[in-house]
């Protein structure tokens, strides 16, 4: 994100096609066969070439190879070792086109819910506070059963870390450097043994004029209250006097179970102490999908999730490496993880808890990446209980659904590179790929996702009226290839070294279709072609966002350039007649 308030300096490599509010059922659905043809019907095959307009690569699916511990990847190729493009990948390139030329629905998602950490946000921070007062509060995870993971609520307190941190015998400087909170434990665990600590826990006052929160100090060396110190991670040096930076830790005690309508437990100080469920126990007769039951376990789990180059995914992952932070908790903490949580009030309230590893932590949005292309219309990502409406794009390249499914009545072939064809120079780059989890790009903005946006109006996963922006894309870069950003130069651990093969190269493919309506095939006509003009170039393989894989398609036969165009017209006249019918404009 810039350094102001607008969105426009906000560079990527991908555009969006904007999500439609309308989507477009065609009305035969209900008769599509393979064995029934229409009285329409057109069966056939189209001879197609592939040109490479830049540099391209499609990565071979074998396992991985690793050459001075970076990994390598082959070009896609046949057992006798020529370059080729499998035709799935043809198809789902030609898929994506049709689904957005076609005002299809948008329903291969990942239906996930991101986390959101944005301390601009008054939406964010309103989650933590009521009014002045903090409704943040602390307790003892205990993830022994995973089907039913536990908080034991407790009592917590800041103590100020540059000023008592001397009083531990840690020195001054102790945890004033950026780091994790796992090295912080390792740390003073090395110098103490213990983090069990005795301390004077004081009430701070609620000071409105400077804005202040009432919470509570703890002093150390103590003489009233037991209990543990807890750690969180240091995003930034701490420098005295500078504002905004981190200089306190936390120190957990007592029963904090006043509000918690739960069955009793032992406590950490061997008395009897209340817990509540992170997700309501499951009962005999508990139907409802995994997925629903174990919501809150499941958003926190995601929030943290590595593969998803989560923020705070290693201060997880030290919790449960047995050769971190694993046997400090279970010397410590009874094998427990501290969290902070907010939300839970009795029991009825369990699906509004939220909790994390920080007192401001991350947690899951209101809306999913579904729910949010549902707010365009209902008729994207469809729900399992909604009656299946296919569009054109599930007519013709099928479709399999739990309940039940449709062979495609297009196939590709596999496209077979050209004479021989040499690789250029092996490139190296970060093929990751795009989070949605970024919103000021996903999601649509107030005034549209350019010019002079307030970050604190932005709209976020936080927000249930949150509409995705649309379908994303990567523009042809007719010019220079996407630069690296800092980011990726800094990481080089995640580079992936490849050979892509040259501009030029060419592949020849069959695509064979049965059944077909002349509309429909007009539609794959259409889409193969994109609109036969030198600047609608498709977009294949990997490494798309620095300029590789813009490709050029076009029809050798059996069809006649005319043939071709009376199916384009079919097509195109479909579609201008829906959309007029819907009220919406034509864009053809």
């Amino acid at each position: 994100m810039g350094s102001d308030n607008n969105v426009s300096d906000i560079h990527g490599p991908y555009h969006f096609v904007p999500l439609s509010d309308t989507v477009v059922i065609p009305d035969w659905g209900e008769m599509v066969s393979q064995d029934i043809p229409f009285s329409d019907h057109e069966d056939g095959e189209l001879d197609i070439t592939i040109e490479a307009m830049s540099p391209i690569f499609i990565r071979e699916g074998s396992e991985e190879k690793r050459r001075d511990n970076q990994l390598v990847q082959d070009f896609f190729h046949d057992a006798s070792g020529r370059y080729c493009i499998p035709g799935t990948s043809l198809k789902g390139m030609m898929r994506n086109v049709l689904e957005i030329a076609s005002f299809g629905k948008m329903q291969h998602i990942a239906n996930k819910r991101y986390a959101v950490r944005d301390l601009n946000s008054e939406m964010y921070r309103g989650k933590f506070t009521v009014g002045w007062d903090s409704v943040v509060k602390a307790g003892w995870l205990d993830i022994s059963d995973y089907d039913n993971w536990r908080i034991f609520p407790c009592k917590y307190a800041e103590w100020d870390r540059p000023g008592e941190a001397g009083n531990l015998g840690l020195g001054r400087d102790f945890g004033n450097k950026r780091q994790s909170a796992a090295d912080k434990y390792l740390a003073f665990m090395e110098k103490k043994g213990s983090l069990k600590q005795t301390a004077d826990v004081e009430d701070v006052p609620l000071n409105k004029a400077e804005k202040i929160p009432a919470h509570r100090e703890a002093h150390f060396p103590g003489k009233q209250v037991k209990g543990w110190l807890v750690f969180t991670g240091q995003p930034q040096d701490y420098v005295a006097g500078r504002k905004g930076l981190k200089y306190h830790e936390f120190f957990f005690y007592g029963d904090d179970s006043e509000s918690v309508e739960c069955d009793g437990e032992d406590n950490l100080f061997g008395g009897r102490r209340k817990f509540f469920f992170v997700d309501t126990p499951q009962t005999e007769d508990d139907e409802r999908e995994e997925s629903v039951r174990h919501a809150n376990r499941d958003d926190f789990l995601f929030c943290h999730d590595a593969n998803q180059k989560q923020t705070n995914a290693q201060d997880w992952l030290n919790w449960l490496d047995g050769k971190r932070l694993k046997r400090i908790r279970e010397e410590n903490f009874a094998g427990m993880i501290p969290v902070f949580y907010v939300g839970y009030q009795h029991k009825t309230d369990r699906a509004k808890l939220r909790f994390g590893l920080t007192k401001m932590f991350r947690f899951a949005g209101e809306r999913s990446v579904g729910e949010a292309a549902r707010n365009s219309s209902c008729l994207h990502f469809p729900m399992k209980k909604e009656e299946f409406q296919p569009d054109l794009a599930d007519l013709m390249f099928g479709y399999a659904k739990p309940w039940g499914a449709l062979r495609g009545r297009v196939q590709f072939g596999t496209a077979m590179a050209e004479g021989e064809v040499t690789p250029e120079p092996s490139e190296t780059l970060v093929l990751g790929t795009p989070r949605p989890s970024f919103y000021p790009a996903y999601l649509q903005q107030p005034g549209g996702n350019s010019g002079q946006i307030d970050k604190k109006n932005y709209k976020t996963w936080l927000h249930r009226d949150a509409k995705l922006r649309g379908w994303k894309r990567y523009p042809v870069l007719n010019d220079n290839k996407f630069q690296r950003t800092e980011t990726e130069e800094q990481n080089r651990n995640m580079d992936i070294t490849f050979r892509p093969l040259p501009s030029g190269t060419k592949f020849h493919a069959k695509v064979r279709y049965h059944n077909l309506r002349k509309i429909e095939l007009g539609a794959l006509i259409w889409c193969l072609q994109f609109k036969n003009d030198k600047y609608y170039w498709h977009s294949l393989g990997m490494a798309k966002p620095y300029g590789f894989g813009k490709v050029k398609v076009t029809i050798d036969g059996p069809l006649s350039e005319e043939k071709l165009k009376e199916y384009c017209r079919c097509f195109v006249q479909y579609m201008t007649l829906k959309l007029s019918e819907l009220g919406v404009g034509v864009p053809f």
